[in-house]
């Protein structure tokens, strides 16, 4: 078959009805018993599928090397293929002075640089947009699968903030083959952003979380901060789905060590975990370590009562091990009863209201009561108005 060969056409002697004919030096008496028993052959490329792997987002330090940038996953179904080189535009904002050494390696089975061996490299001091194209050789086989992988070398004197990026979507890898394969082509946007960045802009030294009077009180330290603009409290009942429960400045750019703190007022029953986001100036945000913190009460609690002195509305919480009514009851300065209600408690945290607006200031006090066993849970209220 030549080079250029066309993919699927086909090749046949049918016996039957186009038989072989010999030629010989006499006239032999010949019985033709050729029949339709010779398969069409079918000219095949190879048939190959080409992905892209997640690459995380990571920060590339200064002086560092083989960082992962972009991995393609490329398989091979139907024939055996050499790869003869890749081709690819490296972007983000990175200049001809960030970047030291390009090189790709090749893992048979997973997308990572340990396991892997090296196809080739190439100087990499180029800004970003520049096109690469890397020769090698590499055979895969039929059925077979592989990751190849986009690593650089950062110099020592790379700008910070500097950003590298390979966008499959929009600039996939391309790969030379010495025959012509027939090509699918699933490339994405699923490498990173990758950002050429010193240390972490926030040098956190400490993060807890602790249970005060039924509150969850969250303290943390930094060591040094740079253009540190704020960080968001982000909590979750099941460590996976997070949403955020408040937000606190950060000190901008600092050396000293700087203590914050937030109190959660009101934590979900059961496990709460909490993260902090920390927010630079220029908008790249970075995620602490995850910590918890449970509420299981095994009797009522009431908590989070505020405000207190009060005008109005007054907010309370009340924590119960099991579905039950109880009894709510105000009393005044003279031990007067003036509210008297049942109220029925769910499972878990109850967060209630009462209204208090129409009773004279002074001293109350306010009592969750148990019929059953005679439990009384009492906070003393000022109304102030």
């Amino acid at each position: 078959l030549s080079s250029s060969a066309t993919d699927n056409n086909t090749i046949k002697i049918d016996g039957s009805t186009d038989p072989v004919v010999f030629g010989f030096s006499t006239s032999p008496i010949v019985t033709n018993n050729q029949t339709n028993t010779a398969g069409a052959q079918t000219i095949q490329a190879a048939d190959i599928t080409l992905a892209t792997s997640p690459v995380p987002a990571n920060n590339f330090l200064p002086n560092s090397n083989n960082n992962i940038v972009y991995v393609t996953q490329l398989s091979v179904a139907t024939e055996p293929v050499t790869v003869n080189n890749i081709q690819f535009t490296m972007n983000g904002t990175f200049d001809a002075n960030d970047l030291s050494l390009v090189s790709i390696y090749f893992n048979a089975t997973a997308p990572t640089i340990s396991g892997s061996f090296l196809l080739n490299n190439a100087s990499a001091a180029f800004a970003a947009g520049h096109a690469y194209n890397i020769p090698f050789s590499n055979v895969m086989a039929i059925g077979s699968s592989g990751y190849y992988i986009i690593t650089v070398n950062v110099s020592s004197s790379a700008t910070l903030g500097n950003t590298i990026k390979i966008n499959g979507a929009v600039d996939p890898v391309i790969f030379g083959f010495s025959t012509t394969p027939n090509i699918t082509n699933n490339q994405s946007d699923l490498a990173g952003t990758h950002t050429i960045q010193s240390v972490l802009p926030v040098s956190l030294v400490s993060f807890s979380a602790k249970n005060i009077n039924n509150k969850v009180q969250l303290d943390w330290a930094t060591a040094s901060e740079l253009n540190n603009a704020f960080f968001e409290i982000e909590r979750s009942n099941d460590g996976t789905n997070f949403k955020t429960s408040g937000k606190i400045n950060g000190n901008g750019t600092a050396a000293l060590v700087h203590n914050y703190q937030f109190v959660d007022q009101l934590p979900g029953y059961g496990v709460n975990y909490y993260r902090l986001k920390q927010t630079d100036i220029d908008g790249h945000y970075y995620y602490s370590k995850v910590v918890s913190i449970s509420f299981n009460v095994r009797e009522v609690v009431i908590s989070n009562v505020y405000p207190n002195p009060v005008k109005g509305i007054l907010n309370y919480s009340i924590i119960s091990p099991e579905n039950k009514t109880m009894a709510l009851r105000l009393y005044d300065i003279s031990g007067r009863i003036v509210i008297n209600k049942a109220i029925a408690l769910n499972k878990g945290i109850n967060q209630l209201q009462l209204n208090l607006s129409h009773f004279e200031n002074g001293n109350y006090q306010l009592s969750i009561i148990d019929n059953n066993s005679n439990e009384k849970l009492s906070k003393q209220i000022i109304i102030a108005k």
